[in-house]
C-alpha cells in the first residue's frame, strides 16, 4: 500500500489551540512548541503511535490575524488514518477554523515513491502536463491560486523529461529547480530526491473541510502515482479519468 501525507491551510484558528485539541482527540495530551525544531511558528501534537502532526504558521493563508493562518501537517499516513484525520478536521472546525478558497486556503497530497524509478517520474510529470486543463476544470482551481502557488507544468520541461532517457531522479530535481517557482506547480517534484515523495497541488476545499472530498483528493493522487508506475503514458490515451480508476462522484 503506497502511503501518504496531508497538508491542509485553514484560518480563524491559532496554532496553540489546534495543537491542544489534537492532543485530545489522540487522548495523548502530548503537544509543545517546536518553533525551534522547524524554524518557523510551529506547534507539534503527538499521536498514541507517537506520531508528530505539526500546525504550523502558512503566510499564504488570506486572513487578519497572522497566528491564525494554520497549516495542518499530517505525519506519514495510510488510507485506514483517514478517519481519524476527518475526525481532527471536524474537531478543528468546531472550534473556528476554516478552509475556502477566498481565503487561499489549499489542500496538499504528498505521495511517496520510493519504489519510482526516473523514467517513472518522468511518466507522471508528463501526465500531469497532458491533463492538468482537465485537472484544474475538475477541481475549480482558482485563477489567483493558479498564477500564485498552483501553476501550469511547462510543456517543454515535460517533454524534455520524456526524451533524457539518462536523467536520473536528481537530475530531474535538479533542471526543475530551475523553472520559475518550482514548487508552485500542479505537481512538485522537489521532495523527489531527498524525501522520496511528490506533492500534488490542485486541491481546495468546495464545502468546508469535509472528509469525503478529502478522501477524493488522496484517491485521485494515489491513482494518478500508481497510473505512472504501471505506464499507462505510454500506450495509447484512453480517457483520463477512466485511466486513474478516480471516484469522481466524490467530487461531484
Amino acid at each position: 500500500m503506497r502511503h501518504f501525507g496531508v497538508e491542509v491551510e485553514c484560518y480563524g484558528l491559532d496554532i496553540q489551540a489546534a495543537s491542544v485539541a489534537a492532543s485530545i482527540l489522540f487522548g495523548t495530551y502530548k503537544h509543545e512548541d517546536s518553533s525551534r525544531k522547524y524554524n518557523r511558528a510551529t506547534r507539534s501534537a503527538y499521536d498514541s503511535a507517537g506520531r508528530e502532526w505539526k500546525f504550523q504558521v502558512e503566510p499564504a493563508v488570506r486572513w487578519t490575524r497572522e497566528i491564525e493562518k494554520c497549516e495542518v501537517i499530517t505525519p506519514v499516513l495510510e488510507t485506514e488514518d483517514l478517519p481519524m484525520l476527518g475526525r481532527l478536521l471536524a474537531e478543528l472546525q468546531k472550534l473556528g477554523a476554516r478552509s475556502d478558497t477566498e481565503h487561499l486556503c489549499a489542500v496538499h497530497v504528498h505521495v511517496g515513491i520510493e519504489d519510482f524509478s526516473p523514467r517513472e517520474l518522468a511518466v507522471l510529470v508528463y501526465m500531469m502536463a497532458v491533463y492538468q486543463d482537465d485537472i484544474v476544470a475538475e477541481f475549480g482551481v482558482s485563477q489567483e491560486r493558479l498564477q500564485r502557488f498552483c501553476r501550469p507544468i511547462p510543456p517543454s520541461f515535460a517533454i524534455r523529461v520524456q526524451r533524457e532517457k539518462s536523467w536520473t531522479i536528481e537530475d530531474m530535481v535538479s533542471h526543475w529547480q530551475k523553472e520559475e517557482k518550482p514548487k508552485l506547480h500542479l505537481l512538485n517534484i522537489l521532495p523527489a530526491a531527498e524525501h522520496e515523495n511528490v506533492e500534488f497541488r490542485p486541491f481546495e476545499f468546495s464545502k468546508g473541510m469535509d472528509l469525503s472530498e478529502l478522501r477524493g483528493f488522496v484517491d485521485f493522487s494515489l491513482a494518478m502515482t500508481e497510473s505512472a508506475k504501471q505506464g499507462f503514458v505510454t500506450k495509447r490515451y484512453p480517457e483520463w479519468k477512466e485511466m486513474t480508476g478516480y471516484h469522481w462522484g466524490r467530487r461531484v
